[in-house]
């Protein structure tokens, strides 16, 4: 089943040989990628120079070899790390040698060329799942003020007050005629981002910037602090560093 949005990917490889043949390949096997995805191919530096310095990025994926003359896969990887969050980089490859070098830079798929048959494909689905996770998660909010979308990923956190269930956004509170049961009902799978830090308190795990050692609060990444029960300081502390070691 097609997903609703499209996919934006760009390969660069200044081998414009290996550029078409992936090409070639690809054409014949981009009905099997089970997303809309919108493929673009580019071998010139400038051209790619000027991608990584616009404003904003059309692309979600970018598939760049990592030895080239001037402009690198690892340049791509840590420009992209430091100024695109979301989007998701797989470098495809004759030198193997570069690969430890590459998880610094959080890179999603590691590609041999000699192996693109058999590693692409997998590949190019498994970037478009992640990213259409990260998409469609929103929650319905119905309240005196009428009915919102707010999307998964941007509650910071939420809790019971006075018989009403409360979100907190870095935006705003809003007020939701549900408890805490049927949130986490229609957060479905989303629900595994947050960690209840006290009974009915739910915290976004994305948004814990520090546990503190020496009292039971946490810091959220707008500076907002929250108590956490004793019963739970230690789950909440193990949650933590697990969760930034796979984040880092």
């Amino acid at each position: 089943v097609k997903e609703d949005k499209m996919f934006n990917i760009i390969f660069w490889d200044n081998n414009l040989q290996d550029l078409q043949r992936t090409k070639e390949y690809l054409e014949s096997v981009q009905n099997e990628i089970k997303y809309d995805v919108n493929i673009e191919y580019c071998h010139e530096e400038s051209q790619m120079f000027q991608i990584l310095n616009a404003k904003t990025s059309p692309y979600d994926i970018f598939v760049t070899d990592i030895k080239m003359r001037n402009l690198s896969g690892i340049d791509i990887a840590q420009k992209i790390r430091d100024e695109q969050k979301n989007a998701i980089v797989i470098f495809m490859t004759s030198y193997t040698k570069y690969v430890y070098q590459s998880f610094e830079y959080a890179v999603f798929r590691y590609i041999r060329k000699d192996h693109m048959n058999e590693e692409l494909l997998p590949a190019l689905q498994a970037a478009c799942e992640k990213l259409a996770v990260s998409r469609r998660t929103y929650i319905i909010i119905k309240n005196t003020q009428g009915i919102q979308k707010v999307k998964s990923s941007d509650i910071m956190y939420f809790e019971l007050e006075n018989r009403k269930c409360i979100i907190y956004t870095r935006e705003e509170r809003i007020e939701a005629w549900k408890n805490i049961t049927q949130l986490k009902n229609e957060l479905g799978e989303e629900v595994q981002l947050f960690i209840e830090i006290y009974r009915g308190c739910m915290v976004n795990k994305k948004h814990i910037k520090k546990v503190w050692k020496n009292e039971n609060k946490l810091v959220l990444d707008n500076n907002i602090e929250l108590s956490i029960s004793r019963r739970k300081k230690k789950v909440v502390e193990e949650t933590m560093v697990e969760y930034w070691n796979k984040h880092k």
